[in-house]
């Protein structure tokens, strides 16, 4: 998949709370990764069809950079794009900006889900081909 030729998609938003601040009164880095995780899988799983009997990983988080706050009471969302289409695999990268003035809080860069089989928790092709 060209990576050029996909745009940010922004999907996802959440709203920053008094519980979601670490001891800056900031945004908890660990709630912004557990976040990106629950977003992307959702991504992920909706790109290869959001078949029920499909069950995914999450196997790698590449580059995370931040860079620069959201505060209590700010509106974020997240841009998701896919980055390669493997046989049993999906790589994707997401851009967390503030919803209301576009700056950038946090991209991650190639993180990988994986299509396993529920048991044995092996990799199994997701049958989704790219056209």
């Amino acid at each position: 998949m060209n990576e050029q030729s996909q745009e940010w998609v922004f999907y996802g938003r959440r709203l920053v709370q008094t519980g979601n601040l670490n001891h800056n009164n900031t945004l908890f880095g660990g709630t912004m990764m557990s976040w990106i995780d629950e977003e992307l899988y959702i991504y992920a799983k909706c790109q290869l069809g959001n078949k029920d009997d499909m069950t995914m990983v999450t196997a790698r988080f590449g580059e995370i950079n931040f860079r620069s706050p959201a505060f209590k009471g700010n509106i974020i969302e997240f841009g998701m794009k896919t980055k390669n289409l493997g046989r049993t695999s999906i790589t994707v990268d997401v851009l967390v900006r503030n919803k209301s003035t576009h700056c950038v809080i946090c991209e991650v860069h190639d993180v990988t889900f994986v299509c396993v089989d529920p048991e044995s928790m092996k990799p199994v092709p997701h049958g989704y081909f790219e056209e």
